[in-house]
């Protein structure tokens, strides 16, 4: 097992790389899907030397396979926002914990914590998806924020117009987390 605080804390190229590779060899050992995937596009643990050489699995694959590397029970699982309901890739999560923390450690290392932001999120199509992965970060983000101003929209455009005016006149800074035709309505509004 890879330990993912050394993960989580990663600082330099030669880390990354390192573990790009340790965690290459991990999938290879415990995935079957991938093994197999690798398998048929020769690569395996003896001929990858880099991350840059490391397969990705096609998209299609989530859809059609359980993609997983452990037998402990899937805790969470995401379903895709594709275009039709039938047959959407999924996302099996045994660990939500590690799972928030890589997604918090990244935000923070780019932007701070979110309790500097106002987090606002015009996301309509994702929220009618109670399981999708962007909604599930954007509200762990909301309540890191521990802000009352934080919140979702779901299409009163007004009030959001409003509330982003009030916003700028603040002292906090903002972040609006939106799909692009949903911020296109906005700009009309």
């Amino acid at each position: 097992m890879i330990d993912s605080n050394k993960i989580l804390n990663i600082s330099s190229s030669q880390e990354f790389e390192k573990y790009s590779i340790k965690i290459f060899n991990y999938q290879f050992e415990k995935n079957i899907i991938y093994r197999e995937f690798c398998r048929l596009t020769g690569k395996n643990p003896s001929n990858i030397r880099s991350s840059f050489e490391i397969p990705f699995l096609p998209i299609q694959f989530f859809k059609t396979h359980k993609i997983i590397s452990s037998n402990q029970p899937i805790k969470k699982t995401f379903y895709s926002s594709g275009s039709t309901k039938n047959n959407l890739s999924k996302h099996h999560i045994i660990d939500l914990k590690l799972y928030e923390d890589c997604f918090l450690k990244i935000f923070v290392n780019f932007y701070g914590s979110p309790s500097q932001y106002n987090i606002i999120a015009l996301l309509p199509t994702y929220l009618e998806n109670k399981n999708s992965s962007l909604i599930y970060m954007v509200n762990k983000l909301i309540e890191k924020s521990e802000n009352k101003h934080s919140e979702f929209y779901l299409d009163n455009y007004k009030k959001l117009k409003e509330k982003l005016l009030y916003l700028e006149e603040g002292d906090k800074k903002t972040i609006l987390f939106g799909v692009s035709y949903a911020l296109l309505n906005l700009i009309d509004f």
